[in-house]
């Protein structure tokens, strides 16, 4: 089955217990509720890729999304055209890539050799 089928199927509650603990969706409830009563005018399957985004961005962080990042995530998948399943997913992996490129970028190019020299200068010692 593939990852579109697999959401298309998922019900919202099997997505939570699927990415989070029994206390992690009790901390997350009220959050999760306010954000799925708010019309926000897409179709419930691009909700939930925006569940599932949101939670996987932020829990890589420590926490749980709160509605308002929810809110957010749902406005940037609009503003993008995300508005169909196969769409949404494409953000959320476009998403993902320039998440990782952005952590990768972070140290310079020099930085594995300085540490390779230091490496080796500490076992001569």
């Amino acid at each position: 089955m593939t990852r579109l089928e697999t959401i298309k199927q998922s019900r919202y509650d099997q997505i939570l217990k699927v990415m989070l603990t029994t206390d992690e969706i009790d901390q997350f409830k009220n959050d999760y509720v306010e954000f799925i009563n708010h019309d926000h005018k897409l179709p419930s399957d691009v909700i939930k890729v925006i569940l599932i985004k949101a939670i996987i961005f932020t829990k890589n962080k420590g926490r749980l999304p709160n509605a308002a990042y929810m809110r957010k995530v749902a406005e940037s998948f609009k503003a993008a055209g995300a508005i169909t399943l196969a769409k949404a997913i494409e953000k959320m992996d476009r998403d993902k890539e320039f998440a990782m490129k952005k952590t990768r970028n972070n140290e310079p190019n020099w930085m594995d050799d300085y540490e390779k020299e230091l490496e080796e200068m500490e076992n001569n010692l």
